[in-house]
């Protein structure tokens, strides 16, 4: 638990993370109090939490980036699970809203990935 511990205290000052365009991207107790109001369950959160150094590497080093209509971006990178036998791949997907109150991470399968991919490339640059 003395992780996570670290992780709430992270986001409630604020983890700055740039991405390949150069631009911040903050992650900040609006994700806790989001997961809140949600009614996120303890567990839950934890998971999201133990999630956030994982968020921080898709966010420096994303394979693509999309931004949505809606402003939102979709960071999309593919990671190794240390945990599974032979370090099983798979991808993340990671969306956040325009106003930076709303994190979405999934672990997703190939077909799931094309849906991620909507709204206009950032990155790379076609």
């Amino acid at each position: 638990y003395y992780g996570l511990h670290v992780h709430e205290a992270a986001l409630a000052k604020g983890v700055k993370v740039q991405n390949p365009l150069g631009e911040d991207v903050t992650l900040d107790e609006r994700l806790l109090e989001h997961w809140a109001k949600e009614g996120k369950d303890a567990e839950d959160v934890n998971r999201r939490l133990s999630a956030l150094p994982l968020i921080e590497e898709v966010v420096k080093n994303p394979a693509e980036i999309w931004q949505n209509e809606n402003g939102s971006r979709t960071y999309l990178a593919s990671v190794v699970d240390p945990y599974k036998p032979k370090g099983k791949k798979y991808t993340v997907a990671f969306t956040q809203t325009a106003d930076n109150t709303v994190l979405e991470t999934y672990f997703i399968n190939e077909r799931i990935t094309e849906n991620k991919r909507t709204g206009e490339r950032l990155w790379p640059a076609r």
